[in-house]
């Protein structure tokens, strides 16, 4: 979107080095001797040693799950030890940047920093809908979950809702794990859907065949699958927790994420055509806060008070 919008913008690539390789010593080279005025690092990390000596800096920290928990795979673990290890030689000089006011309250009382919050861009998520917007429709009815097998995506959760809910004409379509995973070994129920791994594009018709988005995470740094849902002009179901309200805003079921009675009763709900049209009303007015010209403009804004 930014191309599209300030004509002035030229993307320069960069050699391919592995990551902490690339970012530590080819990206602060590369930004010194082409004179520009402002580094911005969208990516949780930044050069260590820039950020030590420089006042021109922006870094955005989309969370700090990693903080609490490495992850399950070597890369995970790895991945997650590089990014608390740099995040220990962020200095007062360096401007941060957040997706929601939860992440806000996370980098205070973890980091002691103080940030400004500009939501994820949804301008992405439109190209894909508007390339897919004239395939056929499934046949079939289902609500669609963005789970995995970590907890937080809450997926047992889900699925137990779902079967509790007993809607004999919707499947449940999972995304976000393996077709074998230890869900379906579990739950052995044909109107249980398993997606796999899929490609972009393949996740925009899901979101675009589904009569509702089902997501009620018990911890995200932005819950981008709300978005998602939203911009497909999808109900949405979600957790009544932060940054999931945030998000979200007015157009979405709230439930508690700890309770399977509590999802299944908000699952039902939003099948309700008079609770849908309500929902739909709501939509284009949260949407509006995800248009790629505000967030371009905020973080203009955040740009020239640096530079």
């Amino acid at each position: 979107y930014f191309l599209n919008t300030y004509q002035n913008l030229n993307p320069v690539i960069l050699k391919d080095l592995p990551f902490p390789i690339w970012e530590q010593l080819l990206l602060p080279r590369s930004f010194k001797s082409g004179g520009y005025d402002v580094l911005h690092c969208p990516y949780n990390t930044f050069p260590i040693l820039y950020g030590q000596i420089y006042n021109r800096l922006i870094v955005t920290i989309h969370d700090l799950i990693f903080f609490k928990k490495l992850g399950d795979s070597l890369y995970q673990i790895i991945g997650n030890m590089y990014r608390r290890f740099v995040l220990h030689f962020i200095r007062d000089n360096v401007r941060v940047i957040t997706v929601s006011n939860a992440s806000k309250k996370e980098l205070m009382n973890i980091l002691r920093r103080r940030s400004n919050v500009i939501m994820e861009s949804n301008e992405l998520i439109k190209k894909q809908r508007d390339i897919i917007k004239n395939l056929k429709h499934y046949d079939k009815k289902y609500l669609f979950h963005i789970g995995g097998i970590n907890e937080t995506k809450n997926t047992d959760r889900v699925i137990k809702a779902f079967l509790n809910a007993k809607l004999d004409d919707y499947y449940l379509v999972i995304s976000g794990l393996p077709k074998c995973n230890i869900y379906s070994k579990q739950y052995d129920n044909n109107s249980i859907i398993y997606t796999g791994w899929v490609s972009d594009e393949k996740m925009a018709e899901y979101y675009m065949n589904a009569d509702a988005i089902i997501f009620p995470s018990l911890r995200e740094g932005f819950g981008l699958p709300i978005q998602e849902g939203l911009t497909f002009n999808k109900p949405v179901l979600t957790s009544k927790l932060e940054p999931m309200t945030e998000v979200a805003g007015e157009a979405a079921i709230f439930v508690d994420p700890f309770s399977i009675d509590s999802i299944t009763k908000g699952i039902k709900e939003i099948l309700l055509e008079n609770v849908r049209c309500d929902l739909y009303k709501n939509i284009n007015k949260q949407l509006k806060k995800f248009d790629g010209r505000y967030i371009c403009e905020k973080y203009m804004t955040v740009y020239e008070s640096v530079k």
